[in-house]
């Protein structure tokens, strides 16, 4: 008999993002998943029952349990789904290339600190040598996507190394766009970047976790706006205004599927 699989995920959490397309890409049909059971969590509020379960082995997304064998970490939950189900690999049997996939992650993890990094910071005056580091970490990132003729970072193998970056890039250019008028320039610098993103956004077990919200989304988190892109940058916000800590009190009791009801300034920067 097959382990029953539960994945606890929250659907604007990046790191659970990588688990989840993980799992789909696994899936003979990603639009009906049968390899695990998809549990909501909210993680803001304690009185979810889904984040209840969670937190008896885990405090945040994404987290497994797998018969009482209870695991989390993003990354490490990629691999261990990669090797419990052996179809569709994300790792190709070449061991030079499976050493480049690993190299890759570990090399442009910086990626993920320069976004935030720019997306906290209110003070303007900063911005301008913030961006400069942005656009020099992902012009790396796009000279190593040339090694290969593309479009994944092992070439036509799409692999854990795509599934490590691709939910950053999705709420950067949410986020970035939305609070710092931030858009990736259109220069050979980042070509090959760009069409990275859109191959992997045209996976279907990419599609699947990049898609507008559906009931169980709204039923289980805050925020009235369907649209997909529209909701990070709405729950990104705190980041944009570095109110993250003086937030949670007001998301811990929104209503799902509800707008946040922050109090009226509480976005207020003498910066931005």
């Amino acid at each position: 008999m097959a382990p029953k699989i539960i994945f606890y995920v929250s659907d604007y959490c990046p790191f659970a993002q990588r688990t989840w397309i993980a799992f789909l890409e696994k899936e003979a049909d990603p639009t009906n998943p049968q390899l695990f059971e998809h549990r909501e969590v909210n993680l803001h509020n304690p009185d979810n029952a889904n984040n209840k379960a969670m937190r008896t082995f885990s405090q945040t997304v994404p987290a497994v349990d797998v018969d009482g064998v209870k695991m989390n970490e993003s990354q490490l939950l990629v691999q261990w789904v990669d090797e419990t189900f052996p179809q569709n690999p994300l790792l190709p049997n070449d061991p030079n290339l499976r050493w480049r996939a690993r190299f890759i992650i570990e090399k442009h993890g910086k990626i993920v600190p320069a976004f935030y990094s720019f997306l906290k910071e209110t003070d303007t005056s900063k911005h301008a040598d913030l961006v400069a580091s942005l656009l020099a970490t992902l012009a790396e990132f796009n000279k190593d996507l040339l090694q290969t003729e593309g479009p994944y970072i092992l070439g036509s193998f799409f692999s854990q190394a795509d599934i490590a970056f691709v939910p950053f890039f999705e709420r950067m250019f949410a986020a970035l766009g939305a609070h710092r008028n931030f858009q990736l320039p259109d220069s050979e610098e980042y070509a090959a970047l760009k069409k990275w993103y859109v191959a992997c956004c045209a996976r279907p077990a990419v599609k699947i976790t990049m898609a507008d919200r559906g009931e169980l989304s709204m039923q289980t988190h805050p925020s009235d706006i369907r649209d997909r892109a529209g909701y990070l940058a709405n729950l990104y916000k705190v980041y944009a205004y570095n109110k993250i800590a003086e937030a949670r009190p007001f998301i811990a009791t929104a209503t799902p599927g509800k707008p946040i009801a922050f109090p009226e300034g509480f976005f207020t920067s003498s910066s931005l």
